[in-house]
């Protein structure tokens, strides 16, 4: 598809979470203090104490999904979104599976993110080496309220290397509620998106309309658009929370039809 080789081009990669520290908001398996005498790799704290100003922001990543990157520099601090409803319990963890050998990571949890967009920095979960090597594994993760919360994974000499996140619910009631009329119509910024795709691949192409329909309407263009719309950061739609799954099943349907068939005969 047409589509699909345009799109290789302007996506870039994306990943997952995990951590460990005291708080009312979130509890884990792994003791507090485990490696309290070891030197963290972690983002310094902004002047205006929203932790993600001082990371590269890759995007949300949705429960039960996985992401490969890489580091840029050394230190690094690369950071990720996912959101969860009260009372989740979510496994976090940079798999040996897509990770470079010999790299050593630090995973950080925190969040949820609040009214005015701020993460905060507190610390909720952190971890160093209990995934494989020296990579990092939050096991056990109990997030008490639901929003939005901030996965980073850091590395000191990681510059060029890859790794890979990954994130699971383990309680199976993680994925955040979300208003059903949300996903009643189809969202104006991915509508428009479908449109200007239609447009510019018949133009480009000077394939029919009803052709060009069926070039931006597949798998991988709903995958595309979605995440453009929901990877806007503070301007990202509230059915965005609702994660990319949600948004196939309930909203796509709706953004897909009619084709434009009857207005090229």
């Amino acid at each position: 598809m047409f589509r699909k080789r345009w799109q290789a081009c302007l996506l870039m990669p994306v990943l997952v979470m995990g951590g460990c520290g005291p708080s009312p908001e979130a509890s884990q398996t792994a003791s507090v203090d485990e490696g309290a005498q070891q030197e963290w790799v972690a983002p310094p704290t902004p002047v205006n104490g929203n932790i993600v100003d001082s990371t590269a922001y890759m995007g949300r990543v949705e429960l039960g999904g996985a992401v490969q990157t890489r580091f840029t520099a050394g230190p690094g601090h690369l950071s990720f979104g996912f959101n969860v409803r009260a009372g989740a319990q979510v496994k976090l963890e940079v798999t040996h599976l897509g990770s470079n050998p010999h790299l050593d990571t630090h995973l950080l949890v925190y969040g949820p993110r609040q009214a005015d967009g701020s993460y905060g920095s507190a610390v909720l979960a952190r971890d160093d080496d209990a995934g494989h090597g020296q990579l990092s594994k939050v096991a056990a993760l109990a997030l008490s309220r639901g929003g939005e919360y901030l996965a980073v994974v850091s590395a000191d000499g990681g510059a060029g290397k890859q790794f890979r996140l990954q994130l699971d619910c383990i309680n199976g009631a993680c994925a955040p509620e979300v208003d059903a009329a949300l996903y009643a119509a189809c969202d104006v910024g991915v509508a428009s998106r479908i449109e200007a795709c239609i447009q510019s691949t018949a133009e480009w192409y000077g394939v029919a309309l009803a052709d060009a329909y069926d070039t931006c309407t597949g798998p991988d263009d709903a995958h595309a658009f979605y995440r453009e719309v929901c990877n806007a950061g503070d301007t990202s739609p509230a059915w965005c929370q609702g994660g990319e799954t949600q948004f196939l099943q309930r909203m796509w349907p709706e953004c897909q039809g009619p084709s434009p068939r009857d207005d090229v005969r």
